[in-house]
């Protein structure tokens, strides 16, 4: 078997259809200055079925995550709420322009959020030993390793074309 592939196949398989729906809606957006409903609901869902995954990855929650693939919020209803991820993407008079040179604008976020993502697994690995020993996550580690994932949120949903808002460069 080829070094990377698994008895599943690809590992990219799921990437490339969020690709290609990327670049259908940034020709949407580019031509007629609107996201379909349709795609926006379909990048949330991507969107908030990854914060899950990664929370889960991380430790920062017991309870296993719902195989469920809703497009609005699964906090919403107060049937899941530990890991919520609420925004409303922008349909309607989108700024072309910024569509147009999106990947240049963000990529000063990628790389700062990628130096950001080592500093989370750091510590992800000390808060592992803690709890390990303390039953306890320590507070600090993990506002830390959620203000990442909240600004991540933000680069992705700004990077998806959810927003034509620039994410600040915080944790908050």
């Amino acid at each position: 078997m080829a070094a990377g592939y698994s008895a599943l196949g690809d590992p990219q398989r799921l990437a490339r259809p969020v690709r290609d729906h990327c670049h259908i809606s940034w020709f949407l957006i580019l031509f007629t200055g609107k996201l379909p409903e349709a795609l926006a609901n379909l990048q949330c869902l991507i969107i908030r079925y990854g914060n899950g995954t990664y929370a889960d990855a991380g430790f920062l929650r017991e309870e296993y995550p719902p195989l469920t693939f809703e497009t609005d919020a699964p906090g919403g209803s107060g049937r899941y709420s530990p890991v919520r991820t609420g925004f409303a993407p922008e349909l309607e008079n989108r700024n072309r322009l910024t569509v147009v040179f999106r990947i240049i604008l963000v990529i000063p976020q990628v790389i700062l959020l990628g130096v950001l993502v080592v500093a989370a697994f750091v510590a992800l690995v000390i808060a592992f030993f803690a709890v390990l020993f303390t039953s306890r996550w320590p507070e600090g580690l993990r506002s830390f390793i959620v203000g990442i994932m909240r600004w991540g949120t933000r680069v992705s949903a700004y990077f998806l074309l959810l927003t034509d808002t620039y994410p600040p460069f915080s944790l908050e």
